[in-house]
């Protein structure tokens, strides 16, 4: 059995929201508009390898049928002929709906599956050709695609998520037999516009299940834990990273605003009694949320549209599961911690 204490730490930055707040925005266009297009760039990972899902949805607000090309250009050195972890149309289709601070009159939608790539001098892109929308129809031009090595968010002492900048400090110290493993983690809104709905999950493993295996491997033993108070602390099982059955602490946030430059401390400590001569405990990160007004592809563009009002809005989701920067060795001469440069263990 061990003990959760709170720790009260006077250098919270920020007030850290207790509920999930949905943004008031302003919609973008004319009351009047003929179409609507919202897009989203949804950072995502596949067994913590990171993957953008792409996503335009364009609404036939009009009182004609409309018929049009859908095209979706890749920023420069992104396409790649094999690239893994591709899908398109129903197979790319996200659980969250797509977020919009407008009404749009929408009496069915199409889901558009495999488009054509091009690849050419002016770049690569991905076409949907001749489309056609009857008068409050809809479609959607989605698709996964993989995004770069869990590396391409590291930082040299912590993180950097598409402008959700994590500075970590973690240290280890042993005290007759007892590590303290300490988590003082800064989370900042580095970008320019607000991140909303925000939640972190901190997930550190004690024991895990080898895969194919049906016996635990107990890495640690939790004695007392401390936490500051913006932290739920609990047990919690999970599938990990690796697809490998976990039991470990889970503390989590629900953040809600984090408004451009402002950031929130985060602070967990925990006692444990190492109970595995060699290993290597590494903690998941879950981070949700969204910015209005922020993408990572290049923006969706569309042939065949008559000049006309229009209403428009893009914005970034967040939906990752990671691996943390940093991972903890386990040594028969103690504990240390490395770099995760490495996810194979």
């Amino acid at each position: 059995m061990y003990f959760i204490k709170r720790l009260k730490f006077a250098f919270i930055i920020l007030f850290v929201f207790t509920g999930l707040i949905t943004a008031n925005l302003q919609a973008q266009g004319a009351d009047d508009a003929v179409w609507a297009l919202v897009e989203r760039d949804a950072i995502q990972t596949r067994n913590l390898i990171p993957v953008v899902n792409h996503a335009a949805m364009l609404v036939n607000m009009g009182k004609k049928e409309i018929i049009v090309s859908i095209h979706s250009p890749f920023p420069p050195g992104k396409y790649r002929h094999d690239s893994p972890f591709t899908a398109f149309g129903n197979d790319s289709l996200l659980g969250a709906p797509m977020f919009a601070p407008f009404t749009m009159p929408v009496k069915q939608t199409q889901v558009l599956e495999k488009p054509e790539a091009i690849v050419d001098d002016s770049g690569a892109r991905f076409i949907w050709k001749e489309v056609k929308l009857l008068p409050e129809h809809a479609v959607m031009a989605q698709y996964d695609y993989y995004y770069g090595p869990p590396a391409v968010f590291f930082e040299d002492n912590g993180m950097d998520i598409a402008g959700v900048r994590l500075t970590q400090r973690y240290s280890v110290e042993e005290t007759d037999g007892i590590y303290r493993f300490k988590f003082h983690i800064d989370m900042k809104n580095a970008g320019t516009e607000d991140l909303e709905e925000m939640f972190f999950r901190l997930f550190v493993p004690h024991a895990v299940l080898p895969d194919g295996g049906d016996t635990w491997k107990v890495l640690a033993e939790p004695v007392e834990i401390w936490s500051s108070d913006n932290l739920s602390v609990s047990e919690s099982s999970i599938i990990d990273g690796f697809a490998r059955a976990a039991r470990g602490i889970d503390a989590s946030v629900p953040i809600g605003i984090i408004k451009a430059g402002d950031e929130i401390r985060l602070v967990l400590q925990m006692d444990i009694k190492k109970k595995a001569d060699t290993g290597i405990i590494y903690p998941i990160m879950n981070i949700l949320g969204r910015r209005k007004s922020a993408r990572l592809w290049p923006p969706t563009q569309i042939t065949g549209l008559k000049p006309g009002p229009a209403k428009q809005f893009h914005y970034l989701f967040y939906n990752l599961v990671i691996a943390d920067r940093f991972a903890w060795q386990l040594e028969r001469s103690g504990v240390r911690i490395v770099k995760a440069e490495s996810l194979s263990n």
